[in-house]
């Protein structure tokens, strides 16, 4: 394939050559000319990132391998952090994970769906939960 830019040529109906590309590089990425170099101590980075809370794909990589659930069960679990938080207090008290994610994937979500409830507030607390869990 050759790699050129084309000229509609309305006179004769055809599209012409241009320009060729000499390399496909030529046209993907040049720096911005304006912007100063950003040099940042490493140090300061890791400062940074070590104070970061737990990303959503951790906490997914986490629940499946603390809890034992699978990747979707994760995924629906961590949709929000106060949902992510809400099945791990249930999980631990009831000690059933994956009977916890089933209830709060299917009847907690079902209810705050209906009611259009935020995602942080929650009808009943986890020990409501864990008590009709058993």
């Amino acid at each position: 394939m050759v790699q050129e830019t084309l000229l509609w040529n309305a006179d004769k109906g055809i599209a012409e050559t241009m320009r060729s590309k000499e390399e496909a590089h030529d046209y993907r990425y040049f720096p911005e000319p304006d912007l100063l170099t950003l040099d940042l101590d490493p140090a300061w980075v890791e400062a940074v990132r070590s104070e970061l809370p737990e990303l959503p794909h951790q906490i997914r990589d986490r629940l499946t391998r603390d809890f034992g659930i699978p990747e979707y069960d994760a995924e629906v679990l961590t949709e929000t952090r106060a949902l992510a938080t809400y099945y791990e207090e249930v999980a631990r008290r009831s000690g059933t994970p994956k009977l916890a994610s089933n209830w709060i994937m299917t009847e907690v979500n079902g209810i705050r769906t209906k009611r259009a409830n935020p995602s942080r507030s929650f009808q009943s607390g986890p020990t409501g939960w864990v008590t009709l869990s058993r």
